[in-house]
């Protein structure tokens, strides 16, 4: 007889999840953060749902599918043993022996105020919007809002997975890689999409083990037959026999079993920006119109209700002045052709090593980012809104008087002090056969930070997100002590430093080989 163990647990949501479902809505996105359906709304890419539990209304779930291939993704490139991967997950020719069944939404992250991003209550999901900054203008690009469904961070998904005559290693194997998420190096299990912006990271709570077997199920029927239940018929040995056992030991003697997985060779960058003025990053869902209520910016807010620079906003702002310094030096080489050439899918090794340098390092379409960006959060520990309100008008550029009908008011903190980190992970970086131009692009794109060339949020020519920054690397290897080095001279010249000056030389030479290399690469490669 089949030999079954059932796996029960939770995932908490330590960060918000996007799991899509491959198709978007069009939803009305309504001032006040409200949403509701309408065939000429806005388009949404939105997540899983199915039905609740108890039957009344839809919650988002992630997919077994999901689950699996996360799982497998990550045992593929980490576990050596590839026999007991394919037994455990399965092949082509023939399936694995665990089984994954979706996990539920049991518990929907409440958000403690009204300012998350149009909070549907009906399906505990809220919704977030990105634009794509235009690199010439530095504001965002005409038609290039997009709006995704997540579901916020605090939620909790309870999952059963089930296991058919696993050996003791396969089950080992398992429980370890769903260990695995709860870990804090960039190896961490993730789920869904974004990530590199910290998106998908969940907290693994193993609730029980059960098992059972041809002894379970005889136990089961005789207990069965001196009972209550006797005469009655038996409904399935799947749903009376299980037996629990010893989940602490079973869980203690798989992580015991493998051996952790060398965290991979990174640069972790240590940023604190230092703004100067006004600084909002736009939260559209808090637009009110009408009257003196009304309120037309207002800023992304964390639980605490302080504006935070998230993730994505910092990736936007860094990556657009990195595409600056790369398009000046391609200047350098104006005979050389260019042609159209699209960018295409990076998903095996030979199409990242073939893609254009700037992609390597800030990601293409298969390709995820070596560049992992933390959210940029308050230094001090304030809590409560400290946004100060500034009103605005236009001038009307015959007239020299306010335009009719053009005053508009925003919220912002001023003077705020922000913190993150810029994680470079080495070992992506050389499976894409990446070279030390690498530091040389980022590097002078720090500087550029430090000097404070690169603004964040709203509101540029306004004079908000203006910002000045303190970088300092943390030292490991000698690749990471060379750039700490490095970092320690910013904004300074480096030419006292002779052998920092040699090596810092020895990669912009090759960083404009690389340029010049991929100079071929479409007008409008962005």
């Amino acid at each position: 007889m089949t030999t079954r163990y059932r796996i029960s647990g939770s995932f908490l949501l330590r960060s918000p999840l996007h799991v899509g479902d491959g198709a978007s809505d069009k939803w009305k996105l309504d001032d006040g953060g409200r949403r509701s359906g309408s065939p000429d709304g806005i388009e949404v890419r939105t997540v899983c749902v199915g039905k609740k539990i108890d039957g009344t209304g839809t919650a988002p779930y992630i997919p077994g599918s999901s689950l699996k291939g996360a799982l497998r993704g990550w045992c593929q490139q980490f576990h050596s043993d590839r026999a007991v991967v394919d037994s455990l997950f399965g092949t082509q020719k023939a399936g694995g022996k665990a089984i994954f069944e979706a996990a539920t939404l049991t518990t929907a992250a409440i958000p403690p105020t009204s300012t998350w991003q149009w909070w549907d209550s009906e399906r505990s999901t809220c919704v977030s919007a990105n634009v794509t900054l235009d690199p010439r203008t530095r504001t965002a690009q005409d038609r290039k809002l997009r709006h995704a469904e997540y579901v916020p961070e605090g939620s909790v998904f309870t999952v059963t997975f089930f296991l058919l005559d696993p050996t003791e290693e396969e089950l080992d194997l398992l429980l370890y890689l769903l260990n695995n998420c709860n870990e804090s190096s960039p190896l961490a299990l993730r789920f869904g999409a974004g990530a590199p912006d910290g998106w998908g990271s969940v907290k693994w709570t193993l609730q029980k083990i059960e098992k059972c077997g041809a002894a379970e199920v005889a136990e089961w029927i005789s207990k069965a037959q001196t009972s209550a239940v006797a005469g009655q018929p038996i409904v399935s040995a799947r749903q009376g026999a299980w037996s629990k056992t010893d989940s602490i030991a079973i869980n203690k003697r798989a992580l015991s079993r493998f051996q952790p997985v060398a965290a991979p060779e990174t640069v972790k960058l240590e940023i604190t920006l230092q703004l100067q003025g006004g600084f909002l990053v736009n939260d559209p869902s808090q637009r009110r119109k009408g009257g003196e209520g009304a309120i037309l910016h207002s800023p992304l807010r964390l639980r605490s209700q302080r504006a935070y620079l998230p993730a994505s906003s910092f990736r936007g702002a860094f990556r657009s002045q990195a595409r600056c310094i790369w398009r000046t030096l391609q200047q350098v080489h104006p005979n050389d052709a260019v042609t159209d050439r699209p960018l295409r899918e990076a998903k095996y090794a030979a199409d990242q090593e073939d893609l254009f340098g700037f992609y390597q390092l800030f990601g293409a379409p298969g390709w995820a980012s070596p560049l992992a960006i933390s959210d940029f959060i308050p230094v001090d520990t304030k809590t409560g809104d400290l946004a100060t309100k500034q009103e605005f008008i236009a001038i009307d550029r015959f007239t020299g008087a306010g335009a009719e009908s053009r005053k508009f008011n925003a919220f912002r903190e001023v003077g705020q002090e922000l913190r993150g980190s810029v994680t470079v992970n080495l070992e992506a970086l050389r499976s894409a056969k990446c070279g030390p131009w690498v530091f040389a692009l980022l590097l002078f794109t720090l500087r550029d930070l430090v000097e404070g060339d690169i603004t964040f949020g709203w509101g540029a020519s306004k004079g908000y997100g203006a910002a000045v920054a303190n970088v300092s690397a943390m030292p490991g290897h000698s690749l990471a002590n060379t750039v700490a080095d490095f970092v320690k001279l910013l904004p300074r010249s480096v030419g006292p430093a002779v052998a920092l000056e040699a090596s810092l030389k020895e990669w912009a030479a090759e960083f404009s080989t690389v340029v010049r290399r991929h100079a071929d690469t479409c007008k409008n490669w962005d």
